[in-house]
This record gives structure tokens, sequence and C-alpha cells, in this order.
């Protein structure tokens, strides 16, 4: 009897990069520089690089449509990256994956990101504008704090540590690898609670949430965008309690 041969199952993908935030803008010639962060990858195998990709919005673009600006590598002891020459009133998508090494192979996480909005920053160039202004650093703790199905929605409750004077809070959210679907941009909010439900969510998709405090005069007060990555459950995870039809 001949025995079956067994596939070697090989190594899972690392987990994207967390944490991500951008610094103050700073203006240059007309031009604003930019400095991208995020924490250190967490990985059984070892860090090879990381990458850096730039998309800008282009004006009267559908909700969907940017075009790639340019893509960085970032060596792995670095977990930063200066973004140079962006242009002011503009729509950046930025993104940050790692790569982990697999013997002779590399093997790529997927992608975190956070949306930069050039058109809501405050004019950085006169650092002691922006000290006279005490703006915080960035909004603290961002968690999804539940996963639940709301009739046929699915829906994400993010939250995170409000402040104690009366703002607002800007939040974008987009799709990120689908079983089925690629990446696509999506949708802006402002809400004044320091949580939000992200509804009509797909079963088994990654999703990126960016938050940042503004002002009634819709000025930024968070010199940092916060954001989360996320992975919404399967369908078959509700099937038995809802009577839901999993295709």
């Amino acid at each position: 009897m001949m025995s079956e041969a067994v596939c070697p199952i090989g190594p899972k993908p690392p987990p994207p990069p967390q944490n991500l935030t951008i610094g103050p803008l700073i203006v240059r010639n007309g031009s604003l520089t930019v400095k991208l962060q995020w924490s250190t990858l967490r990985s059984d195998l070892p860090l090879h690089s990381y990458k850096v990709f730039c998309s800008r919005r282009l004006h009267g673009a559908k909700a969907l449509d940017s075009v790639l600006v340019q893509q960085y590598a970032v060596t792995k002891d670095k977990t930063y990256f200066v973004l140079r020459d962006l242009q002011p009133n503009s729509q950046y998508f930025l993104q940050v994956q790692a790569l982990v090494s697999f013997g002779d192979e590399r093997i790529k996480s997927e992608k975190s990101g956070l949306v930069l909005n050039t058109t809501e920053y405050i004019n950085a160039s006169n650092s002691q504008e922006l000290e006279e202004m005490n703006i915080q650093t960035k909004i603290e703790d961002i968690r999804v704090h539940k996963i639940f199905l709301n009739g046929k929605s699915l829906v994400a409750r993010i939250a995170w540590n409000g402040t104690n004077d009366i703002s607002k809070y800007s939040i974008a959210w987009w799709k990120g690898p689908c079983h089925r679907r690629s990446n696509g941009y999506n949708h802006f909010v402002t809400t004044k609670e320091p949580y939000f439900d992200i509804k009509d969510l797909q079963f088994n998709c990654t999703y990126n949430v960016s938050v940042k405090e503004i002002g009634d005069n819709h000025q930024v007060k968070s010199r940092e965008d916060t954001s989360i990555t996320f992975e919404t459950p399967s369908c078959d995870t509700f099937r038995t309690t809802f009577k839901l039809t999993c295709s």
C-alpha cells in the first residue's frame, strides 16, 4: 500500500505593522514633509525589511481611484520613514508592509495604513504658533471594542480614550484584502463621541481605521493619526446563532 505524499505547510505571513502614526507636517518651499512611524514588528521569523507605499488621490476621481506615487524600501532597524515633497490640499493613502525571511524566501505581511489629508493640517512652518496652541500628540488607546451583527449588517465598534474638552474626531476607514476583493478606499466621518460603529462590513476581511481629533473650526488638534488594523470573523461564526446563509 503506497503512502500518500504530504505537502509541507509553509510559515504564516507576519502580522501587518501596527500603531501607524504621522507627525506634524513641515512646510518647506511650498511642499510638505511628514514622518510616518510604526511599532517594531513581532514575528517568529527574522525581519528582513519594510516597504512604504504612498498613493495620492486625484482631484475629481472616484472614491476608489488613486494613483501610486512611489514605494520605498526601509531597512529592518528603522520603524519610520520621512515622506517629502507632498502637495498641499491633497489626500494621501500611506501603507506599510513588513517582510520576513524564511530561508531564501521573503514572506510579506498584509499592508496596514492610514489616510493623510494635507488640507486639514495646520501650517507647521511656525513652531512657536504650534507650541502656543498646545496640540496633543495623538489619540490614545484605539481598540476594537466589539464586532457584532445588527440585523444582517456586520458592525465593528471602534473606541478610544476621549479628551476632557469638547472635541470632534475624524475617522477614516478602508478595506484591505478579502477572500473575494482587493483593497478599497472607504469613508470619512466625524463624531463627537469617543467611539464609532462601522457598519456593513464584509466577513473575513481586513480593515484599517485611523482617528484624529479636530476642533470646531476643522483644524486638526492631534499632531498624529492613530490607526488600528483588524480582521472581521467568517460568516460561519454567526451562522448557527443568526441562521445566516453563507456562500
